[in-house]
């Protein structure tokens, strides 16, 4: 919640974790969770962000993504969305030492196993 403030000032309930992910060469962890925005629904750029948007999941702009870690979270995110289950991931992001952060073609995610959430 606080992340996304920071970045978003958006104001978010967490409905549970969604991906842990290990990106063993620059020694850094993300656990991402999936939330709700809340009322009043409003979002604007955190001091350091330079633009925020909502998207459709078919309409996330992949190529404009900034992180390694941000590509593998919402591509599976869209891929669970067309399945219609709700998956929690681990995996981890093996990278190329020295490549920069937003250099897709120097790292390889491994899916270390994920788990579909019961029905309801």
């Amino acid at each position: 919640m606080r992340e996304t403030w920071e970045e978003a000032l958006a104001k978010v309930q967490v409905l549970g974790p969604y991906i842990h992910l290990d990106i063993p060469v620059i020694g850094q962890a993300y656990l991402i969770f999936r939330a709700r925005l809340l009322p009043p629904y409003t979002f604007a750029c955190g001091p350091e962000t330079l633009e925020v948007a909502l998207f459709e999941p078919h309409e996330i702009p992949f190529d404009e993504l900034a992180f390694s870690s941000m590509y593998i979270t919402l591509r599976l995110f869209v891929q669970d969305n067309e399945a219609g289950v709700q998956r929690q991931h681990h995996g981890v992001i093996n990278k190329r030492a020295g490549v920069k952060a937003w250099d897709l073609s120097a790292c390889e995610y491994v899916d270390s196993f994920q788990v579909t959430a019961a029905a309801q």
